[in-house]
């Protein structure tokens, strides 16, 4: 597979009904599966996975009321997403984009971070100035 020209955009959804206010925000990884290589953008109320090599959305998922974070563990094949309004976390299983669970963390949480080392999640609260900690 060639890989795409460093800067390359890919092209996230055009439809207004899954734009709101908030602007698009990246994943911190880029996972390799068997046959392509993709990426995750949080774009407004959706979470969205685009294929690489031909620049296609492949997944769209509703996330919650306002995702302000994403953090991707690649080898368990779980995706994070943070949802400052509900103040959750939901865990999706990567390979199928299915919700597994809800995690009520507080705080007004922002952002989070994978640590394949430690097998843990870490979670930034603004409310409280404090860290959230979930085993993957």
């Amino acid at each position: 597979m060639k890989a795409p020209p460093i800067g390359a955009e890919v092209p996230l959804s055009r439809n207004p009904e899954k734009r709101n206010r908030y602007p698009p925000r990246a994943a911190t990884r880029m996972k390799k599966s068997a046959s392509r290589l993709t990426t995750l953008a949080l774009l407004g109320l959706f979470l969205q996975r685009a294929e690489i090599a031909t620049n296609k959305v492949i997944a769209d998922v509703r996330v919650g009321d306002l995702p302000t974070g994403v953090a991707v563990d690649s080898v368990r094949s779980t995706v994070y997403i943070v949802d400052s309004a509900s103040q959750e976390v939901s865990v999706l299983n990567g390979k199928t984009n299915a919700l597994e669970r809800t995690i009520t963390i507080g705080g007004f949480p922002n952002a989070a971070a994978t640590d394949l080392i430690s097998g843990k999640s870490f979670v930034s609260n603004l409310s409280g100035d404090t860290i959230s900690v979930i085993p993957l």
